[in-house]
């Protein structure tokens, strides 16, 4: 299971070892983004069944359904789709 510590305003994100790279990696969150994701932290259900991060999200509430990978490696494009970029299909999620 991965980590999240807060110290602060600062959150100190650890991604334990996977069946690729088999290395801990460890980064942290600050400033704006600190903000914006303790706010989708807080969204979470209390009782969450999944230690996944990323949760469907409905209706204004996150529910206890994981977000897969190609949900995940769509949303680039959809981003793109959204502030009128030229060919959005050229936006991918290929490096997830």
């Amino acid at each position: 299971m991965n980590k999240v510590a807060q110290e602060g305003n600062l959150l100190i994100v650890t991604v334990l070892d996977t069946k690729i790279t088999r290395i801990d990696r460890t980064f942290t969150i600050s400033g704006e983004y600190f903000q914006v994701v303790t706010k989708y932290m807080n969204l979470r259900p209390q009782k969450c069944k999944s230690d996944r991060f990323f949760l469907n999200y409905q209706k204004s509430k996150c529910t206890n359904q994981p977000i897969g990978k190609n949900k995940l490696g769509g949303f680039p494009k959809e981003i793109a789709e959204y502030l009128r970029l030229p060919d959005p299909d050229r936006y991918t999620g290929m490096y997830l």
